[in-house]
């Protein structure tokens, strides 16, 4: 479009210029002399020396010129103008035409958002229904056994052994413990144990028991716990702090 403004201007520059170049009659072509006047013969004037015709070519061509190019240059801003106005609202519909998409995207996150967090609402509720199931680790397996048997104790209420399996011939007393520092402890309900024991109930029994003549066992068969003993562990072994109360049945 400022191509075809430019070319109309240019055009314009010269046919106007060429409109206004002045008309120059030749000295050949003179109007004849009047026939009647009266030729009279005088002296030859001296030639006069010509001088230059006024109002050669036309002072309004330049105005004329500078109108139209200034008309084509604002005919051309203004083509501009319009375009880059054209151009301006194009970019600001697509602008607001992101915005909307940009919107509507935005309000679908909201809804999934909404939606997931419904859906975890729910699982919690359902966990809470049913109770949470979590992984059970094993139990770290304690460094005491929780029950232990015993040999007899000796004069001062110290147990000489303690194993974690019966132990026939050695094996007299049973102990508990739930924190392998103190426990309770009665003699074995076994008919081997008790034959064992009452051969000498006096080193077998009398050292962490007690009751009515538990020192002689003759014709007795059978040793019954009536409460059972206390001890506790120091230094490695187990010690009576509580005797134990027995009875012998035949």
């Amino acid at each position: 479009m400022k191509l075809k403004v430019l070319l109309f201007a240019t055009t314009a520059f010269f046919a106007i210029t060429a409109s206004g170049q002045d008309t120059v009659v030749p000295d050949s072509i003179q109007a004849p002399a009047d026939t009647a006047a009266v030729v009279v013969a005088s002296p030859t004037p001296a030639a006069e020396t010509p001088t230059p015709e006024k109002g050669h070519g036309q002072p309004w061509i330049p105005v004329a010129l500078i109108v139209l190019l200034l008309a084509a240059v604002g005919a051309a801003l203004a083509m501009l103008h319009k375009q880059s106005a054209k151009e301006i609202g194009a970019l600001r519909d697509e602008i607001d035409a992101l915005r909307a998409d940009l919107d509507k995207a935005n309000k679908l996150i909201d809804e999934n958002l909404k939606a997931l967090n419904a859906k975890i609402e729910g699982v919690k509720s359902d966990i809470r229904r049913k109770g949470a199931e979590t992984v059970k680790t094993p139990s770290p397996k304690p460094a005491f056994a929780p029950r232990q048997f015993l040999s007899r104790a000796d004069h001062e209420g110290v147990f000489g052994r303690a194993a974690e399996d019966f132990e026939p011939g050695n094996s007299i007393y049973e102990i508990n413990t739930t924190d392998g520092i103190t426990g309770k402890f009665h003699v074995i309900d076994s008919a081997d144990v008790h034959q064992l024991a009452l051969m000498m109930p006096t080193q077998n029994l009398t050292t962490a028991c007690e009751g009515d003549n538990i020192h002689t066992s003759g014709g007795m068969k059978r040793i019954v716990t009536d409460k059972e003993g206390e001890a506790v562990m120091r230094g490695g072994k187990w010690h009576v702090r509580v005797k134990s109360r027995i009875h012998y049945e035949p």
